[in-house]
């Protein structure tokens, strides 16, 4: 019997019952977590190419 839980960096754990508990008192919650965890990356993403991109032309 194995549990599947899933990690959150957040709090260190994140189980169904803390889930479940964290979205009856702000059902949001997550959801921006989520979201500004994608965000960061996607942003960090183009940057990196941005500047990747910057940097090529710099070098013509």
């Amino acid at each position: 019997m194995e549990t599947l839980r899933r990690f959150c960096f957040f709090c260190g754990f994140d189980d169904k019952n803390r889930r479940k508990r964290l979205q009856q008192r702000d059902p949001h919650a997550i959801m921006r977590v989520e979201s500004s965890v994608l965000w960061r990356r996607m942003s960090q993403r183009f940057f990196r190419d941005f500047t990747e991109e910057v940097w090529r032309d710099c070098e013509k």
